[in-house]
């Protein structure tokens, strides 16, 4: 099975992926990683998954930026076509779930790993943000089979806000630190 995990920081993939990429290779399947900065590439190819570098601005509200992320994950994605996709963080959820779609990939999961500024937000700015986000959710996360969770309260928000159905819904213990 050829997995594909998209981040919105390479070294996350390391840092919190990286025990999953390595036992998904040990389980003999071809993972690819892409993020929008090359600094842990190494570490992900030494690891024996291949790295794809797509610009992202992770924080920015300009559309067009966002939109040629969009579009370039779609050539991606066309090009490896990976058979799983496992997204996190806000932008590569959002986005990568809809390039999925657009590149015909069906098995789409994402990890939620908090809400953010975009959901506490207090000022009009964080709110709009938190807006379009809840807008951005509730496209794309129904393509998506599982969606998992870290927090039961960011869960139960989502199942309140109507963004997921509740079979969908997976609570894990966290993407924290291997004590072995």
């Amino acid at each position: 099975m050829k997995v594909l995990i998209l981040a919105s920081l390479s070294q996350s993939l390391i840092n919190f992926r990286g025990p999953l990429i390595a036992s998904m290779l040990a389980e003999g399947h071809k993972v690819y990683c892409v993020a929008p900065d090359d600094e842990a590439a190494v570490d992900i190819q030494k690891l024996g998954a291949g790295f794809f570098k797509v610009p992202l601005s992770r924080s920015g509200l300009n559309p067009f930026s966002d939109l040629c992320y969009l579009t370039s994950l779609a050539i991606l994605f066309k090009a490896i076509k990976p058979d799983c996709l496992l997204a996190y963080t806000i932008k590569p959820v959002v986005y990568g779930s809809l390039a999925a779609r657009l590149a015909g990939i069906r098995n789409c999961y994402a990890i939620i790993t908090g809400l953010g500024f975009a959901f506490m937000g207090e000022t009009l700015k964080q709110k709009f943000a938190g807006l379009i986000a809840k807008m951005l959710y509730r496209l794309v996360l129904r393509y998506n089979h599982r969606i998992f969770f870290q927090n039961p309260d960011d869960m139960n928000d989502f199942l309140k806000s109507l963004l997921i159905r509740p079979a969908q819904a997976v609570l894990v213990n966290g993407s924290g630190v291997d004590l072995d």
